[in-house]
Parts: structure tokens; sequence; C-alpha cells
């Protein structure tokens, strides 16, 4: 007998943003394989579904898989994680190749996504991005990781908690090459916060945030780190020539250096001297 494996995408936040198919997919199953019990079972109840539910994560998932597997032998069963696409940053990749020789089919359920969600409003170019999964916690490895993807000259895209993003943002101040970064945080939720700037003024703004965090390197490529400080007031004079206001050159100045804002400011007010 033939059963399906569904990967079901769930909402990032917002609960409304789920497909009816996702939604039919989840009243159909036999059972749901949860990486949070807690906020599937909340996800369920808000669309008046009840099945039965096998907590499956990182700490856990090596003792539950024979459980799962004996299921698949006559039923169906959906996979969800605590948020948005299953197999990207949890332990769904580990039931699939536990049943990749059994005969069940492996079905995508397409749904939200913290990754592409946070791409789409990024502004950067993403035909090629670098996806490091959760920030590396030992600051060797952020280190070498920055190192390795620099080379790349893409986008590189984290997840972070609300109480390591500082400490991150430390880190990147200290060694990346890329000069701005964008931040989303608490996504598709009331509260919802979009950031766009340096890693210095991402530094100052970030000191006490609430909800999950997915932060986007700049392409190292597309900065103009390099210039000099002539090279820096000759642009300002020209941005003056063309009619541009302080405010809007500081913006600019943000932009295409690793200055900070107020930085970018004072060399606006500078250049009036010289």
């Amino acid at each position: 007998m033939t059963t399906n494996l569904y990967l079901i995408g769930t909402p990032i936040g917002n609960l409304s943003d789920i497909t009816q198919r996702a939604i039919d997919t989840l009243k159909n199953v036999h059972t749901i394989v949860a990486e949070d019990t807690r906020v599937t079972k909340k996800l369920l109840s808000h669309y008046d579904i009840s099945k039965p539910i096998i907590s499956f994560n990182s700490k856990n998932y090596k003792c539950k898989i024979l459980t799962i597997q004996k299921i698949l032998k006559d039923h169906n069963v959906g996979l969800t994680t605590d948020a948005g696409t299953p197999g990207i940053s949890d332990p769904g990749y580990e039931l699939i190749n536990s049943v990749e020789n059994f005969d069940v089919n492996i079905i995508p359920i397409p749904g939200a996504s913290a990754l592409t969600s946070a791409i789409s409003v990024s502004g950067f170019p993403i035909n090629q991005f670098y996806f490091a999964g959760f920030a590396p916690r030992r600051e060797s490895e952020l280190k070498n990781l920055l190192e390795s993807t620099s080379k790349l000259n893409v986008p590189v895209i984290m997840f972070e908690s609300p109480n390591r993003i500082k400490k991150l943002l430390s880190l990147l101040d200290k060694y990346a090459n890329q000069k701005n970064v964008l931040i989303m945080r608490e996504m598709t939720k009331l509260y919802e916060e979009r950031f766009y700037g340096s890693i210095k003024d991402a530094s100052i703004h970030f000191q006490n945030p609430k909800g999950e965090i997915t932060l986007i390197l700049e392409p190292s490529g597309s900065s103009f780190k390099s210039l000099n400080e002539n090279e820096i007031f000759k642009l300002i004079s020209k941005l003056k020539s063309d009619g541009i206001d302080t405010k809007s050159i500081a913006q600019e100045l943000t932009k295409v250096t690793n200055l900070s804002k107020s930085e970018s400011y004072k060399k606006v007010i500078e250049s009036k001297d010289i």
C-alpha cells in the first residue's frame, strides 16, 4: 500500500496565511507530526481540526522515527514545522530520509516561509543567495562563515532569536565586509518591523527586541566600502550640485559606505566647510 507524507506549509505568524489546500490536507491525514505541538494545536483549533499529533523536533526525532514509519505503512501523515515550510532549519529532512526507500510518496504542500518573505522585501538582487539557517553561536564559526561567503558576492541570510541578535550584530560589525543589513522582525504579525541600514545603526536600534528575526546581509560586491575621504566629499559635492538636500545625501552615503546615519550626516555638514 502506497501512502503519503505531506510537508505542509503553515503560517509564520498570521493564522490567515495558510492555503486552502493545506487546511484540507490537515483535515484528511491520519496523523500530524509537529515540530512544536503547542503551535500546531493552536492552528488546528483555529480551523476546527482534531487529529492525533506526534512531537518531532531536534531533541526527540531519533526516537520518534520508527513510530512514524509504522503509521506510514497504512496511513497518510502530515509534517509541520513550528512556523513556515518544513524541512528548512528543522529535522524534517531526517524523516524524509528515513522513508526514502519505503512505499511512501513525499509531497510538498507549499505555504508561508520566513526565508522567501524576507527576501521579497529586501531590495537586494536575489537571483542567488546563501542561506545559513540559524546564525552560528561560536564567534570562530561565524567568522569562518563570513569569510567564505564574502567571496560569493551574494546576500547572506540568517535566522536569529531576539535574545541573541545584539551579540550577532556586534560580531557582524567586527567581521562582516558588508555595510548594510535588512532585518525583518515579527513578520506577518501586528508589530512587524522592517529595518534597513548599516550594521552599526542596527546594533543601536535592536537593544531589547521581541519576536523571531530574519537577517539579510547585503551583497559585499555592491558596496563602495573602499571610498576614501576625498572620494566621499566628491560624492557629496556632486549630490549637492544635483539639488539633493542634506538629509537625502546622508541617506545615500549610508547606502554606499560603511558610515552610520549619524556619521554620514556629519560628513555632509563637514563638507560645507571645504
